[in-house]
């Protein structure tokens, strides 16, 4: 499907499909939701449903068809979505959640050395030792400090500020 919005254009075919949700019995009741990211980093929900879903229209007095139609939506309402439909694989690639996972794993995972990545994020080595033994707590440095390690792990600070201790 292809909608213009506000001057710009929502097409399924273009973009790229995240995840959806489907439910019904029957193309009467059937209702289908999927989540797509446009080129330009867009989402849209892409809605269809039968005459029994809650994609129903009235045509006429006593007649009723089914529908289709494309929401824009900014990332939280993305977030939203994607929490109040139980994707949390799509939520976990989208916005890389890696709660659960020590600093420890992360820089391990980049293959760097507690030496490297002080060195690449320009931090004292000491403060990463101290955060990853949890004699200093992550979650309370400074932004700058979270900034440096982000850039150096190439990873978004909310990934940090969300590992386990």
């Amino acid at each position: 499907m292809k909608k213009i919005i506000n001057g710009r254009q929502y097409n399924t075919d273009t973009a790229k499909f995240i995840d959806g949700v489907y439910s019904g019995i029957g193309s009467f009741e059937e209702y289908k939701a999927d989540l797509y990211k446009k080129k330009t980093g867009e989402y849209f929900l892409y809605e269809s449903g039968g005459p029994m879903s809650r994609m129903a229209v009235n045509v006429s007095y006593n007649e009723v068809t089914g529908s289709e139609n494309i929401t824009p939506l900014t990332v939280s309402e993305v977030k939203k979505w994607l929490e109040d439909n139980n994707l949390a694989e799509a939520y976990e690639k989208l916005f890389n959640v890696t709660e659960g996972r020590t600093l420890k794993e992360l820089r391990e995972a980049k293959g760097l050395t507690q030496s490297e990545l002080a060195e690449k994020a320009g931090v004292p080595i000491g403060h990463i030792q101290k955060y990853e033994t949890g004699e200093r707590d992550l979650n309370k440095a400074q932004g700058i400090i979270l900034l440096k390690i982000a850039q150096a792990l190439d990873c978004a600070i909310e990934e940090l500020i969300n590992i386990k201790e």
